[in-house]
């Protein structure tokens, strides 16, 4: 009797936190580039947000002396796993869903005279150049990168205070052995918006028959996308096979000598962002290989199974 008097005591003074969540979808607006999640709990307590996807790091805030607290920094299209805590006590977890940044928080971005396959024409009288213009947030530089030279910046210009701008861009050539077409990517950044990277031009040569149609390939820009989280240190390769729909990461040396324990969050990592990035760009769900560079494979996942180490 004692003891459920001293039980029922400690549950009055130190209470199971509760937790109360304004959304569970939160929606980026305006120029924000991160969510904001509103909730209440008991005052002073820890609310802890964890990646679902065991990507980013956790965001930890404490609700104020009425209870309400804010956390802000919420990543993109992420899912949050949201915990109260306090005196030892844990609340239920609530899982909440972080919506798209909105196209107001990204550089505005327009080609002029582009036809249905963002093309622009050279006639017989250009010389092999072409005045490419259009429209873009004031003051934003434009650059044009050449994704058949590891998307090398081949020129740049920067749009007047009313946003507009114009640039002279050399065509594919207008000889017999000379390219049908040329490709440019094109990226618009302003100080205080995310840089817009989804333009593109396509300048045509009137000289060529039966001139292909191409259209932006999604599977350059997500191998372009994973090759990101090489640059960061995630891994020292990856490659993209579209043939066998395999996605294959090239882990570090050192990564012979760890533990199973020690490579989960690395490989964890790895395929989580394999598998965000192929949703975002539209890519069927890929196969997953994990290899050290001497090419011993450590670790895969085929489609529709978990990943498995292998040795």
């Amino acid at each position: 009797m004692l003891n459920g008097i001293v039980s029922n005591a400690d549950s009055i003074i130190h209470p199971t936190p509760f937790l109360k969540l304004r959304s569970k979808n939160i929606h980026i607006n305006g120029t924000h580039t991160k969510g904001v999640l509103y909730g209440e709990t008991l005052s002073n307590s820890k609310v802890i947000l964890k990646d679902a996807d065991g990507i980013d790091d956790n965001i930890i805030v404490k609700s104020n002396g009425n209870g309400t607290f804010k956390a802000t920094g919420l990543d993109d299209c992420t899912d949050y796993k949201v915990t109260a805590q306090k005196n030892g006590k844990k609340s239920d977890t609530l899982k909440i869903s972080v919506g798209d940044i909105p196209e107001s928080a990204y550089t505005k971005l327009h080609v002029n005279h582009s036809n249905s396959n963002n093309a622009l024409i050279i006639n017989n009288t250009d010389r092999n150049t072409i005045t490419a213009s259009g429209t873009s947030s004031p003051n934003a530089i434009i650059k044009f990168e050449n994704p058949d030279d590891n998307y090398r910046v081949i020129k740049k210009v920067t749009a007047n205070n009313n946003g507009k701008w114009a640039i002279k861009l050399n065509g594919p050539g207008t000889g017999e052995t000379d390219k049908k077409e040329i490709e440019y990517y094109i990226e618009a950044k302003i100080s205080n918006r995310l840089t817009n990277n989804d333009g593109a031009i396509f300048i045509e040569n009137t000289n060529h028959k039966n001139m292909p149609k191409k259209k932006i390939n999604k599977y350059d820009k997500y191998t372009k996308q994973l090759n990101g989280y090489v640059n960061r240190g995630n891994a020292t390769d990856v490659s993209y096979d579209q043939t066998g729909n395999t996605v294959t990461w090239t882990g570090f040396e050192a990564w012979e000598d760890y533990s199973y324990n020690d490579l989960e969050p690395l490989i964890t990592l790895l395929q989580a962002v394999t598998l965000r990035r192929a949703d975002a760009n539209n890519v069927e769900t890929p196969n997953i290989k994990i290899i050290l560079p001497n090419g011993q494979q450590i670790a895969h996942r085929d489609v529709g199974n978990e990943m498995k180490f292998d040795n």
